[in-house]
């Protein structure tokens, strides 16, 4: 059978697998009888052509995604040394074929190579979707292509903006943000474009219709494009407006994936918008059961972030952290007692129970981990001595890899929450002695106030001379001021990041 009709076969099969039940359940019951056409398939390799083998790909991830069948890791490795012979790729062959392995993902850096320099000879003939799908492709397997074709893309897109849909601005710019490349022209070219289309309102029997909710109107599409510039941290301040204004007014269209991530490119560009977070806050509240541990790390971080107070918000939050309590990381008690402490809402129940939490998970947390956990319990003043026991063996086990900075703010931490720890003060101090050329005369400082405060010695810190020279600094020491000297210490932390938490796609 030619190589043209294998294809063909497999398409129809994938086609009625995808659009009937009944031929579905059938194939996985009798997954087998997929074998002589297989064989018959992969046989002909050889003789396959760029169609013939983006097409069949297709199919074999359609077939695998909708019933669970997987196909041999041998097969894909054939069609992949098949597909870097041949040379007659098109752009619609390579978007497809692209798409197959990521469909399964399937990760093959000899293939990734191959259609990059297939690509580049071909640039100027992809169409916007192709182009979407090309570097969104990439970006999904976790594999930057050349800085070359990303430049080419860029430089092609400007020139076909106007056909491209939301769909594909979103997944452009999603790529682009993901593998951390910047395109300065192209985001600002769509952000004139979006202006311009979301400023469009058709008149439609007698309701009001933007070019976005034309193009089927999808949040994910929306917080997908506001994620990546904030992620890039290209600011367009009308872009954002305009995005706000359209956000508001489709707000109810949004599940609480959509939320977190709106609020959270907000909050990490740095652009003002209470309108639309008080629009958020209020949905939120609404369906609070519907967020999930990670929708509620994003949510609050957001919030903390852009200094919006909203008690109902966090209290709201705080319920529905409890119920999901048993799935938080590490990661996710950080984001979520930073984010309290840092906009000031107290929640001991909250606290407690993320305290407890947090003990039995100890062992996986990281640097960042403790620092934030540590400055968030002791800015919002609760007591949690377990916790505060328990992450010692963390912070003395990994004592190597805290900065001058983590390692002032832990003694700022415990000193301020009143937790005698002088085992791990004496590990901490070796750091400083080993390191001492990285700590600065303000960290010092707080590190001599945390001496001072918690009644540890430390002879080598604190001599005559160093204590005569902190106190004409300072003033004269006394109990009642050392608090405030302490909680001023604990300001001046820098914040939490969340590239790595947020909802991408």
């Amino acid at each position: 059978m030619a190589s043209y009709h294998l294809s063909l076969c497999w398409h129809k099969i994938a086609q009625m697998v995808n659009g009937n039940w009944h031929v579905k359940e059938d194939i996985k019951e009798n997954a087998t009888a997929l074998l002589p056409l297989l064989k018959q398939t992969v046989a002909a390799f050889d003789n396959y052509d760029a169609r013939s083998l983006s097409g069949t790909a297709a199919s074999f991830s359609k077939i695998s995604s909708t019933t669970n069948i997987s196909f041999e890791p041998k097969i894909w490795s054939c069609l992949t040394k098949r597909a870097v012979q041949v040379e007659d790729f098109e752009a619609a062959d390579i978007s497809f074929l692209l798409c197959a392995y990521v469909k399964v993902n399937r990760k093959d850096e000899k293939l990734l190579n191959s259609l990059s320099d297939k690509a580049m000879l071909d640039i100027n003939n992809f169409q916007p979707k192709e182009m979407a799908h090309l570097v969104w492709g990439y970006a999904k397997l976790d594999s930057p292509a050349p800085a070359r074709l990303y430049q080419a893309i860029e430089q092609n897109a400007i020139k076909k903006l106007n056909n491209f849909t939301a769909e594909d601005i979103a997944k452009t710019v999603w790529a682009y943000a993901t593998v951390d490349v910047l395109p300065t022209k192209l985001l600002n070219a769509i952000a004139d474009l979006l202006i311009e289309k979301f400023d469009n309102i058709q008149i439609e029997d007698n309701c009001t219709t933007t070019w976005w909710e034309l193009d089927h109107y999808d949040a994910h599409k929306l917080c997908n494009i506001v994620w990546a510039y904030a992620k890039l941290g290209h600011k367009v301040p009308k872009l954002f407006h305009s995005i706000e204004n359209e956000a508001i007014e489709t707000l109810d269209l949004f599940f609480a994936r959509d939320l977190a991530s709106i609020a959270f490119a907000y909050a990490k560009i740095g652009h003002r918008a209470p309108k639309l977070f008080t629009a958020i806050k209020d949905k939120v509240i609404r369906h609070v059961d519907t967020f999930n541990k990670q929708d509620i790390a994003n949510i609050v971080w957001a919030y903390a972030k852009a200094g919006q107070r909203a008690p109902q918000l966090f209290e709201a939050m705080e319920d529905a952290a409890i119920k999901e309590l048993s799935l938080f990381t590490s990661r996710d008690i950080a984001i979520v007692v930073w984010a309290y402490a840092k906009i000031g809402h107290k929640a001991p129940t909250l606290c407690t129970a993320l305290e407890d939490k947090a003990v039995e998970i100890i062992k996986t947390f990281n640097e960042q981990d403790v620092v934030n956990t540590l400055w968030g319990y002791a800015r919002l003043g609760h007591a949690a001595p377990a916790l505060f026991d328990a992450i010692q063996q963390v912070i003395v086990e990994q004592i190597s890899r805290f900065t001058s900075h983590d390692i002032t703010s832990i003694y700022t931490a415990y000193a301020t929450i009143g937790y005698h720890a002088p085992r791990l003060f004496g590990a901490m101090y070796e750091k400083i002695e080993e390191d001492c050329e990285d700590f600065d005369e303000d960290q010092m400082t707080k590190i001599a106030l945390a001496y001072l405060k918690s009644g540890i010695s430390a002879p080598n810190l604190l001599d005559g001379t160093k204590l005569k020279a902190l106190e004409e600094q300072k003033g004269f020491i006394s109990q009642e001021n050392l608090e405030s000297m302490q909680l001023d210490a604990l300001s001046g932390y820098p914040e939490i990041d969340l590239h790595d938490q947020v909802m991408k796609n």
